[in-house]
Formats: C-alpha cells, structure tokens, sequence
C-alpha cells in the first residue's frame, strides 16, 4: 500500500493536533463569529433491504444559550440540489432543550421535538414506529456515552 499513510500515526496525530488546540487559553483565539448556526446537509441508510430508500435532509441548524442550558434547533430548507439516490426528507421545526435540573444541578434534562416527513410512499405508521425505535436507541445510547464520561 504504497503512498498510503500509517494509519495508527496518522491517527493519533490528529487527535494530538485537536487536543492541542482544545488546550489553548480562551483569551488566545480570535473569534471570527460567535453564532454557531450552519447548514447541514445528512443522510440515512437505507432501511429493510433498501425496502425504505435511504434519505437525505437539508436544515437550517441553530444553538443558543437557554436557561442556563441549551437549545438547539432547526428546520429543513428547500434546497434545489438533489441526489437521485435519495429521496428528499423534511423536518419541520424541531429541537432539543438541554437544561439543567433545579434540585440536581450537575444533571440536565434533555427534552426533544422532532416532526420529521420522511416522504416517499412510506405509510405513516410506519414512520412512527421506525422513529419511535431510533429515538428509543439515540437515548439508550446517549445515556451509555455519557456514564462513560
């Protein structure tokens, strides 16, 4: 594999390099732009065998501060360039409030609202039970990242 990196050093470069920069004083950064909003274009797999085509969102995406926690939101844009492989998903206005709690403030509730069209020929109920069980397993797995934290 000639021309190719050692991948291992490569590696561990790079998380050196991003550890690094997270280590540097506050003070020592010029801030280009304080508001964190961007354009994210994501997509998902396929599902059942590519029964259910994989999907591709487009959103508007904004965090901001939010009694003392978080807030962070989106919205699906119109976005004209399309991928023939995937079929075009929208999410209304939705969201995810990080606060942290009143009598335990070293614990947050984490509280979200997603209204996602996946659209295609999908039925609806099963667009519910598909979210229901990622949501199910987004919140599984959070919890599992963050007791190893």
């Amino acid at each position: 594999m000639e021309g190719l990196p050692d991948v291992a050093a490569f590696a561990t470069k790079l998380k050196n390099t991003l550890i690094q920069y997270h280590s540097i004083e506050d003070d020592k950064w010029r801030v280009a732009k304080k508001m964190n909003c961007c354009v994210m274009r994501y997509t998902t797999a396929g599902q059942l065998w590519n029964i259910i085509s994989p999907r591709e969102f487009v959103d508007f995406s904004y965090t901001v501060g939010y009694e003392e926690g978080l807030l962070s939101c989106g919205i699906s844009l119109d976005w004209s360039e399309k991928r023939p492989e995937f079929v075009r998903g929208y999410n209304h206005p939705c969201g995810w409030f990080c606060v942290p709690l009143k009598d335990h403030p070293s614990q947050s509730l984490l509280t979200g609202y997603i209204q996602t069209d996946l659209r295609g020929m999908i039925p609806q109920s099963a667009v519910d039970t598909a979210m229901a069980s990622t949501l199910t397993n987004f919140y599984g797995d959070l919890r599992k990242a963050l007791h190893k934290a």
